[in-house]
């Protein structure tokens, strides 16, 4: 009797012992799960703070050549992406806009105050990400259409902002400051298509373009050294490189012709 007693407490305290342990493991999770997302949005705010901080600090020593003392904060972060492909196409358009948001929504130009005497467009890569489910490819069309037809939510007080609702394509186009979405190329150079199974991973980055004095005069140069275009032509052109651009690209396949791409910073 007393030997099945030690049996049954001795089964007891094990079934005890592991579901403690399972327990402390699921909360544990949790708990790595919601740092894990914290975090992420803390370096998000980080790098916008960063930003803003360097482009209302920077110092002009003469007419072309600026100069700032304060870094850029920003971490390139990994998304796997879930879902069925509209899911995936909102995914992407809210790491885009948020990827915009990060670079002040296109307000200022030459974030990056790179001084380079080939007035070369510099990006950072604000997130890669791969999409896990087996999706039917999405074209390039097909994100755009859903950019220009379903809404992001802007936020309260973010740089002073008021709450909004734009559709994702104005937000980056022309809520705030101009802007371009531009698109790379798929495997057999034609255009994207964003491919599920984790097969391939792909870039959300912000371009920036070079507004300097310099970078300006080069681009002037350029355009209206060609006497052939109307002034509207020659308009248009000018400004095109004064305006910041979101580029999603396809890693294995991008070029790199659009930009001179940093490290995180």
């Amino acid at each position: 009797m007393s030997y099945q007693n030690h049996k049954a407490v001795a089964r007891a305290f094990l079934i005890l012992m592991l579901t403690a342990i399972i327990s402390f493991g699921i909360v544990l999770f949790a708990m790595n799960q919601f740092f894990t997302r914290a975090d992420q949005v803390v370096d998000e705010q980080a790098c916008r703070a960063s930003i803003l901080t360097r482009v209302k600090s920077t110092i002009k020593l003469v007419k072309v050549v600026e100069v700032n003392p304060f870094p850029i904060v920003c971490k390139t972060q990994h998304k796997i992406l879930e879902g069925n492909e509209e899911q995936v196409k909102e995914q992407i358009s809210y790491l885009s806009a948020r990827c915009w948001w990060m670079f002040l929504n296109g307000e200022y130009g030459n974030i990056f105050n790179r001084q380079d005497f080939a007035s070369k467009n510099t990006c950072f890569i604000c997130y890669t990400f791969s999409i896990k489910e087996d999706i039917k490819p999405i074209t390039g069309e097909e994100l755009f259409e859903y950019m220009d037809e379903h809404y992001y939510i802007t936020k309260a007080g973010e740089k002073g902002e008021e709450e909004g609702v734009v559709t994702y394509l104005d937000y980056i186009q022309r809520w705030k400051g101009k802007g371009l979405i531009l698109l790379g190329e798929d495997v057999e150079g034609k255009d994207i298509k964003f491919v599920g199974n984790e097969k391939y991973t792909y870039s959300i980055s912000l371009i920036s373009p070079d507004m300097t004095s310099w970078g300006k005069w080069i681009n002037s140069i350029v355009i209206n050294g060609n006497i052939f275009k109307s002034h509207e032509q020659k308009q248009q052109e000018l400004e095109l490189p004064e305006t910041n651009r979101i580029y999603i690209a396809n890693m294995e396949v991008d070029d790199k012709n659009h930009c001179v791409n940093l490290g995180s910073i």
